[in-house]
Order: structure tokens, then sequence, then C-alpha cells
């Protein structure tokens, strides 16, 4: 039994699960209650999603590997410099009827904001980073503005950007040109971060580089 907690004989499975896990970090109760939520966690990340225009299943799976990294980190997350919410059955929120599993709640809320956090990332960028698949006129001033704010708005001269950083982005070494190609399908620093197993202040500084990179190149380029 978990200190401070109700016996387990009280507790619904995954919260005594759960509690297992964030107390003793023994991987097993973790698995299990992956298991037993995880088609669950997948139908609400999606719905919440579509809800805010988003379909590819990609970002599902993004959204759920923040989920999981969460709950990966909640036995040392006092120690960590990001601390992650802690569960805690007695919380207000973790349950919303008598007889609910306090965990089930829990991992309903946590798939569901993280799944807000992913939405809100994507329509954010989607002011600041340009789709390199078109080259129209839209997608050109957005591409200017981004690499250039200082320069003219003259529109053969951003369309001319445009595909000279086409041509760039493939002259990119491997490791900036996947953090480029990631960032221009929609991925959250974070989600880089955890796709590649790096953390976010790397990823930051890789798209400085990458950014300073293209320059250079489109700068070539254009003499």
């Amino acid at each position: 039994m978990v200190m401070g907690c109700k016996p387990d004989s009280l507790l619904q499975k995954a919260t005594v699960l759960l509690l297992q896990w964030q107390s003793t970090g023994d991987t097993r109760c973790l698995d299990a209650v992956v298991e037993m939520t995880w088609i669950t966690l997948e139908r609400i990340v999606a719905g919440t999603l579509r809800r805010h225009g988003i379909h590819d299943t990609s970002v599902v799976e993004d959204v759920l590997s923040l989920v999981l990294d969460h709950l990966r980190r909640l036995p040392d997350s006092p120690s960590h410099g990001r601390c992650v919410a802690r569960f805690d059955p007695r919380r207000a929120g973790c349950s919303t009827k008598p007889g609910d599993d306090p965990a089930i709640a829990f991992l309903h809320w946590l798939a569901r904001d993280r799944a807000i956090d992913v939405v809100r990332a994507h329509y954010r960028r989607s002011h600041r980073v340009l789709a390199f698949s078109g080259l129209d006129d839209s997608a050109a001033r957005c591409l200017q503005a981004s690499l250039d704010p200082d320069g003219d708005d003259e529109e053969g001269r951003l369309t001319e950007v445009c595909i000279r950083l086409h041509e760039a982005i493939k002259k990119l070494e491997p490791r900036l040109r996947t953090v480029i190609d990631m960032l221009l399908d929609g991925k959250s620093q974070a989600v880089i971060a955890h796709v590649l197993n790096i953390c976010e202040g790397t990823v930051s500084r890789l798209r400085c580089r990458a950014i300073e990179e293209l320059q250079r190149l489109t700068a070539e380029q254009g003499e």
C-alpha cells in the first residue's frame, strides 16, 4: 500500500498501478497502466485534434509520445529541471463520479492537455513557418519574413528566395535538415526533442544553426 492513500482494496486497479509506478519506479506497473489505457488515450487524442482541425495520424503519435514521456518521468520528476504534474488521487479533477478510477481520469486529462499543447504550437507555427511544398505568394512572403524581416516585399524576389531555400535545404547536414524538416511538418520543439532524444535547448540551437546555414547557402546561390 502507498503511504497516505486508501487501502488497495478501495482503490481502482489503474490508480494502484500508477501510484506504485510513481513511488517505486517499477516499470511493470507503468507497462500495465499503458496497456489497459492506451487505446482509449489514442481515441481521446485523435478526437481532440480533430476538433481543432488536425487530422494527421502522425500528430496523434507525437501527442501520445508526450503523454508517455510524462508518465515515464513521474518517479523522478521532483529532481528534474522540468517537473511534471504528479498524480494524486485526492486532487480535484482526478475523478468525476463516485466509483471512477482517479488514474483513468488523470490520464484522460493528460492526453487532452498534451493534445491542446500540440494544437497551440501548430497554430503558432502556422503564422511563422511556411510549407516549402508550395511556392505561392503567401508562402513566399512568410518565408521572406522569417529569414529576412527587413527585406522588401517584391513578388519576384520573394519567389526567387523561396526557390533558393528549397535547394539550400537539400544541402544541410543530416541533423540540421532533420530538425528543419520536422519543424516544417508542424512538430513542436518538445516533440522533436523527444523523438531525437535530446533536450529542447539543443533543438533550439540546431534550429538557429540551420537558419544561419540556409541564409549562407541562399546568399551564395544569389551571387
